[in-house]
Parts: C-alpha cells; sequence; structure tokens
C-alpha cells in the first residue's frame, strides 16, 4: 500500500500549489517518489520536471507521465518557476542537507518558489523501531530530523531565501512553507546540522 504523502493529499496539494503557482509555470517536485504529484499536475495542466535520487522510484513512474507532453523530465539542468518539496527535508541526513538546498536553488530562476511542508513538531522517538537482529536503532518513515515552524522560517533565512510565509492548512497538521530565491546560493557553511 503507498502511503507516500502526495499519494495520500495529492489533490489538496494541488489546489494548494494553484494559490501560489500559474498553470502556465515550470515546476519540479524534488524527491518526486513514484510521480504521484506530477501526475496529478500534469492532469491539472502544469509543466513539471522531476527530482528523484532513487533510480528504482523513478521506474516506478507511470508511463501517461513519462510520455506526456508536459513532463519536463529528470533533470537539474531546467531552470523552474517553482520547486515543490513536499515532505522530503526531514529525510536527508545531515551530511547532505546543504548539498541539496544548494541543489534546490539552483534548480529555481531567481525570484522562483520554494513550496514545500515538513511534519509539525514530530517527536522522532515516538516512531522508532528496533532491528530484532542487530538490535539497531531507526525512524520508521526514515526521518532525520524534526522541525518547529521557528526552526524551518530559520533554516529557509539561513539558506537566503526570502519572503517566508510559514502556513497551516485543514487536511494535515504539517507545516506548510512558501519562499522565494534571490539569486544567491550559499556554500561551504554546516549550521544547517544545528536545526
Amino acid at each position: 500500500m503507498n502511503k507516500s504523502f502526495s499519494k495520500l493529499h495529492g489533490q489538496s496539494l494541488v489546489s494548494l500549489i494553484k494559490k501560489f503557482v500559474e498553470v502556465t509555470k515550470k515546476n519540479c517536485d524534488f524527491g518526486a517518489g513514484s510521480g504521484d504529484l506530477i501526475s496529478l499536475l500534469l492532469q491539472n495542466g502544469y509543466h513539471a520536471g522531476a527530482f528523484e535520487p532513487s533510480k528504482n522510484r523513478c521506474s516506478d513512474f507511470p508511463h501517461a507521465v513519462l510520455k506526456h507532453p508536459h513532463f519536463l523530465g529528470f533533470n537539474t539542468n531546467t531552470r523552474y518557476d517553482c520547486v515543490l518539496c513536499f515532505e522530503v527535508l526531514e529525510h536527508i541526513h545531515n551530511n547532505n542537507l546543504d548539498e541539496s538546498l544548494n541543489t534546490i536553488q539552483g534548480m529555481l530562476k531567481k525570484d522562483g518558489i520554494l513550496l514545500g511542508s515538513v511534519p509539525y513538531s514530530e517527536n522522532l522517538e515516538d516512531n522508532y523501531c528496533i532491528c530484532p537482529h542487530c538490535k539497531a536503532m531507526f525512524h520508521k518513515w526514515q526521518h532525520m530530523r524534526s522541525f518547529t515552524p521557528e526552526q524551518i522560517y530559520q533554516f529557509l533565512e539561513h539558506h537566503n531565501f526570502t519572503d517566508i510565509k510559514i502556513l497551516a492548512t485543514k487536511f494535515t497538521d504539517s507545516v506548510f512553507f512558501v519562499a522565494k530565491h534571490n539569486g544567491v546560493i550559499r556554500k561551504g557553511d554546516s549550521r544547517e546540522n544545528t536545526v
């Protein structure tokens, strides 16, 4: 059973995206999974590309998405008006977080927007599991960190995003955010490890 965030809340996410992104704009789903959100975006007239580091997940993309004339492919070479990042940042290891934000910024046009979400103030220990074989503890959804609204705001501000807005929605208790890329990419800073 697919319990991905986009699979569970896809129609609500598209309604949210429509409030911030005109249908004529180019979008990229960062951490696109198996393409559930992209499929809905294409059905709603958007042009959309995908960034998904797992080749196995990319191979799960529906054939209709891959052949759709508005599908922009799997690449970071296109400059997008909007990068979508729903329930992704909490999965990225500290060693890769700065690089991931640099990648997102490199994909955005100047004044492009980042629109995404993270779980709201999750107590990570509530979702820990223990491997019965090696006794290692791990988060059942592989979450690496938790964000409060203040932390996600500071995190985006630290990475040179501007016009940051923190949003609440009726369909989930995640923290939603929208922020503008000012064209400057912060490199070589490790303060992201403190969030």
